[in-house]
């Protein structure tokens, strides 16, 4: 454009000093007419020009203004002058360059945003000042019991009300086991990694508790099944010519008239037997299925129970639709309702169907027993582990076998007055 114009200008320039030497001094009149007219389209082009400048600068400049203010969806409308074309091509491209950017790195905040609070683990930032700058979802779940930051909480004393184990702990020392307790009041491991890190000037410090309470009940379990197989395997093989050669000097003693020999294969045949059921009952947990996994009706399942296990049923929950393996949940509950009411079988059992703010299906399922010690409840869910005279210590670790391949949590505490409660967690569908 601007070649165009100075060449345009030299033109007239050109045609005015010609009309200069042609027709001075013999047509003066002549040479003012026309010296007049190429002025005045000279003055024309400058203002044409002038205008033509003001109008790009001013496009530009408010576009410039509106990328500083984050307005990235700007673009300039194309010129009615050719030579601005690449010039306000330019800005557009990059502008949209600013704005596919910009786009990204907004997709990928979002998707760190999502993956953060889609995790179990807590992460808290928190500031030189000792407030709370950001939490994920679990953290504010954890600590707050609610979704705000808490800015009128500084982080040591919202560590003093809910974890004061961690008051403990040095700054210098990473990777911490502690233990807290859970939303559900259980006993939790936890693994603590802290950095400091600057934002924007000023120093912060980076809080990272990851449960570790559900991966080492799960590598627990993982060396019981294998323990469980290798028994298995060993006992069968050796139970099995025992009781045949046991079978055989019955049928002896029987032959020979000996009724103490009888006598003595009798009882050692029974022992083969509770072994038997005792090995029967611990391959099962070595032998849990995947979950098949479809929408069912929790309540309609606890309902149809209810014509097998007489029990009180307290529905809080709007939403009762999980997704579960009903022959998997129905055997959970079954077993439940069965200890509970061995527990205190004159008394009635309560079960309590509550919607936590996390979009779990808690199922509480009470009975007036004599509960637990806190020794006991630390040992409860641990195979082998059980309080009858007569049991396997099979049954709850079976269930929460299960409820974890639902991903969900099996829990035991005592009652606020009297009794156990077994609390199970099943994500909601």
């Amino acid at each position: 454009m601007t070649s165009r114009f100075f060449a345009y200008l030299l033109t007239l320039n050109s045609l005015l000093i010609a009309s200069w030497l042609l027709l001075w001094p013999h047509q003066k009149y002549l040479l003012m007419g026309l010296a007049s007219v190429i002025v005045v389209l000279m003055v024309r082009a400058i203002k044409v020009y002038s205008h033509q400048q003001q109008v790009l600068i001013q496009s530009l400049n408010d576009g410039l203004l509106s990328l500083q203010d984050g307005d990235f969806a700007t673009s300039l409308p194309e010129p009615k002058v050719a030579a601005a074309k690449p010039t306000v091509s330019l800005f557009n491209k990059a502008a949209a360059k600013l704005r596919q950017e910009r786009q990204y790195l907004y997709q990928r905040e979002l998707l760190l945003d999502k993956v953060i609070n889609a995790s179990s683990t807590l992460t808290v930032l928190v500031n030189d000042r000792d407030k709370i700058v950001f939490t994920n979802q679990a953290a504010r779940h954890f600590f707050l019991q609610s979704n705000e930051v808490g800015d009128e909480l500084g982080w040591s004393s919202l560590l003093q009300q809910r974890a004061p184990e961690l008051q403990q702990i040095t700054d210098s020392e990473q990777g911490c086991f502690v233990s807290m307790l859970d939303t559900t009041q259980q006993p939790q491991a936890w693994h603590l990694s802290r950095s400091r890190l600057r934002l924007h000037g000023q120093r912060h410090e980076l809080f990272i508790f990851k449960p570790m309470t559900d991966e080492l009940n799960r590598k627990e379990l993982h060396t019981w099944k294998k323990v469980v197989r290798v028994m298995n395997h060993e006992l069968n093989n050796s139970l099995a010519p025992i009781s045949s050669m046991c079978h055989s000097g019955m049928l002896l003693a029987e032959k020979f008239d000996e009724p103490r020999l009888n006598k003595v294969f009798s009882t050692i045949s029974r022992r083969i037997a509770h072994l038997a059921d005792f090995i029967k009952d611990y391959s099962a947990l070595a032998r849990i299925r995947e979950p098949n996994k479809i929408p069912v009706d929790a309540l309609s399942i606890l309902e149809t129970l209810q014509g097998m296990y007489n029990f009180e049923l307290v529905n809080n929950a709007e939403h009762q639709i999980i997704s579960a393996d009903p022959q998997q949940l129905e055997q959970v509950l079954i077993n439940l309702l069965k200890n509970a009411h061995e527990a205190e079988p004159e008394q009635q059992v309560s079960v309590i169907v509550n919607t936590t703010s996390d979009r779990y299906l808690q199922i509480i399922i009470a009975d007036k027993g004599p509960g637990m010690t806190a020794d006991i409840l630390a040992k409860a869910l641990t195979p082998g582990f059980s309080t009858k005279p007569s049991g396997s210590g099979i049954g709850l670790s079976l269930c929460r076998e299960i409820i974890d391949g639902h991903n969900g949590r099996l829990s035991l505490r005592n009652g606020m007055n009297k009794g156990l409660e077994v609390q199970l967690y099943l994500p909601m569908n």
